[in-house]
């Protein structure tokens, strides 16, 4: 339930998007590029390192093909890569329903840029 919650946009919080639009654009467009910068660290780091990023945008979450890593399930692959590296990243198949494909994940670039390069560095100690 959780899950479905977050992701849904109270009109309360639609009113304050609407009005930032309109009278803080500046703010907007900085977390814009703030984000923007995040993802392509993020995707050109995670190439370099055999993971073959897709194409992103409109969200914060950037979705990777493993196939070239591994031969485990989604799953089995975000499990061991909590362990051995202490990042986190989101089977896609969780959110279907016969659960194929399953050599895709996601990570989120909505963090501080310290927090992708830790995150890269510690995968580069797995797979560079």
């Amino acid at each position: 339930m959780h899950q479905f919650l977050t992701f849904t946009t109270s009109p309360a919080l639609q009113m304050g998007v609407a009005y930032a639009l309109e009278r803080e654009i500046g703010f907007t467009l900085g977390l814009t590029r703030e984000l923007q910068a995040n993802r392509d660290l993020l995707a050109n780091g995670l190439a370099e390192l055999g993971f073959k990023p897709l194409p992103c945008e409109g969200t914060y979450f950037l979705t990777a093909d493993i196939s070239a890593l591994t031969n485990e399930s989604d799953r089995d692959f975000c499990l061991r890569l909590v362990r051995e590296a202490g990042v986190a990243a989101i089977p896609i198949s969780s959110f279907l329903y016969n659960a194929k494909p399953d050599k895709f994940v996601r990570f989120a670039f909505c963090k501080k840029r310290e927090v992708i390069l830790e995150a890269l560095m510690r995968l580069k100690r797995i797979y560079g």
